[in-house]
């Protein structure tokens, strides 16, 4: 997406420092000193936090799939990503990554995101694969590789 490589450090353990430009993902020892000041235990299942400090990105969550939802969420409003079925999807190139100033805390009003694909199925009157179906309400063009491509 950005056109270079990030470094990764799954440990975050103890007392290490984190660097100054850094995404911490997930709930661990790194995210707590970030924020000291919220409980991360009594996060909701799905609600998020995402928050900037500096140079510094929080994509975090409640258990078990908050951090999931928080990273997804950051993808698509900050970053522009767009995910329409598991084959079709749109990830804009960038020269640089950028966060801006963000303070989000969010807790859906129901649980679970997830988009019925029965639905989908009975709105695609014309018969098309899902995935070109809902590639045609995209309003820039999207990757949607063809049963053709995967031979």
């Amino acid at each position: 997406m950005a056109g270079t490589a990030f470094g990764f450090d799954a440990g975050g353990r103890g007392g290490a420092a984190v660097p100054e430009a850094a995404i911490i993902v997930g709930q661990g020892g790194v995210a707590r000193r970030f924020l000291p000041e919220v409980s991360f235990d009594q996060l909701g299942a799905e609600e998020i936090i995402i928050r900037t400090r500096s140079s510094q990105l929080l994509l975090a969550g409640g258990r078990p799939r908050g951090t999931l939802y928080a990273v997804s969420r950051f993808l698509q409003e900050q970053c522009g990503v767009r995910w329409w079925t598991p084959w079709a999807s749109r990830i804009p190139r960038r020269s640089s990554l950028a966060a801006g100033d963000l303070n989000i805390r969010y807790a859906p009003p129901f649980e679970s995101g997830d988009l019925p694909w029965t639905k989908v199925t009975l709105l695609n009157e014309g018969g098309l694969p899902p995935e070109r179906f809902i590639a045609s309400f995209a309003k820039e063009p999207i990757n949607v590789p063809s049963a053709d491509s995967a031979k």
